[in-house]
């Protein structure tokens, strides 16, 4: 025990020069509490998820879930509130600071929660499916859109015994409602001027679990603990944002277009192949772990292209980033928690990187210094 206690402490340090911290652990029957305050999308998704996970790992007695959303995707927002739902510890979602609002999406995961409550001078509603371009969606397609969401309103109302009918009046006809309206009508069950005031409005309060388990919160004295989003995650949300996004897809797509058009200048293929990686990371086309491996394989093949193309270093600096890139989001996409498990894998990477250039490395010294060169034989050539 005592070594692999001092094992991860070892990890833990080496991998803070790298960027990668190793969370504290909350202690046992704390409030952990995580901020939902951008839009819904895949990024939000993979936070939330990972929270309630290290909340029902450590033992919490409850989750907090600060709203401030316009809204967002319906698959991600279904995603959240699938989670919300199947959480083995209770969810509190709260709509704060005042000014700040549970918009469009941002009602569901905010009805979702086993307690739901809002601060002064916050909104919830205004549910209306519309395309990414904030246009409605016409003809049958709306209406197949607008059914579907009406019944998934309804019944996220109807599993926490909420008003349904203004569920579906908020995705129907963009109902929208205050916090002193939103309590009168059980779209929410109370309101709270800050997050003191809401622990001490739920404590004593039953609630049920999707299992059927029913818990009464005992959150009043419980210790607080805020599970912020990491720095992969913060880097993803930044990758997913439209105009970086565009920005990378140009840049990408140009990169290629120019190395196709003109072979051998090579810088271009690196960025573009680069680019058009984090894109597709940034949509959510492609997993973490996929986005690594799809790096790693890159680096690995810049590495050796260098070796035997002689680019000038262009391909071997384009490689080596890619590697580095790759084992840092293997370490960021996990959770913020560092086991021994992910320290091997890692281990495991890195090795398998610096064989790789260590091979290469060998390869082009054999190249350059080691190969043969042409000897004449005495007297070949001589004359009298």
């Amino acid at each position: 025990m005592r070594l692999r206690a001092g094992l991860l402490a070892l990890a833990c340090a080496a991998l803070a020069g790298a960027g990668a911290a190793c969370a504290e652990s909350a202690p046992p029957g704390a409030v952990h509490i995580l901020t939902a305050d951008t839009s819904i999308s895949h990024v939000l998704v993979r936070y939330i998820d990972r929270g309630i996970d290290r909340a029902e790992a450590e033992g919490a007695s409850a989750v907090v879930i600060r709203v401030n959303t316009p809204g967002g995707d319906i698959d991600s927002m279904r995603a959240v509130v699938g989670r919300i739902e199947q959480a083995e510890v209770p969810v509190l979602t709260f709509v704060t600071p005042p000014g700040a609002r549970a918009a469009s999406a941002g009602t569901f995961v905010v009805m979702a929660g086993h307690v739901a409550a809002m601060a002064p001078s916050t909104s919830i509603g205004a549910a209306t499916p519309v395309t990414a371009a904030g246009e409605d969606v016409e003809g049958a397609l709306g209406r197949k859109v607008e059914n579907d969401t009406v019944a998934f309103a309804r019944a996220v109302a109807e599993l926490r015994g909420r008003n349904a009918d203004w569920a579906e009046a908020a995705v129907r006809e963009a109902a929208s409602a205050t916090p002193s309206e939103a309590a009168a009508e059980n779209i929410v069950d109370l309101e709270a001027s800050s997050l003191l005031e809401l622990l001490a409005e739920s404590h004593g309060r039953r609630v049920e679990l999707l299992s059927g388990e029913e818990l009464v919160l005992d959150v009043r004295e419980a210790p607080l603990y805020v599970n912020d989003r990491n720095a992969y995650e913060r880097a993803l949300e930044i990758l997913g944002d439209p105009i970086v996004l565009s920005i990378l897809i140009a840049v990408g797509i140009s990169g290629l277009a120019v190395e196709i058009l003109n072979p051998g200048l090579f810088l271009p293929a690196v960025v573009g192949i680069t680019a058009t990686i984090a894109s597709l990371l940034g949509i959510g086309s492609l997993l973490p772990t996929e986005a690594a491996v799809a790096l790693l394989v890159v680096g690995i093949a810049l590495l050796t292209l260098e070796a035997f193309t002689g680019s000038g270093g262009i391909l071997g600096s384009g490689g080596a980033v890619a590697i580095v890139l790759a084992l840092s989001i293997f370490v960021g996409q996990g959770s913020t928690e560092i086991d021994l498990r992910r320290i091997l894998s890692l281990g495991a990477l890195a090795l398998l990187a610096t064989a790789t250039i260590a091979a290469v490395g060998l390869a082009w010294i054999g190249r350059n210094y080691l190969s043969g060169t042409e000897r004449s034989e005495p007297g070949r050539g001589a004359r009298l």
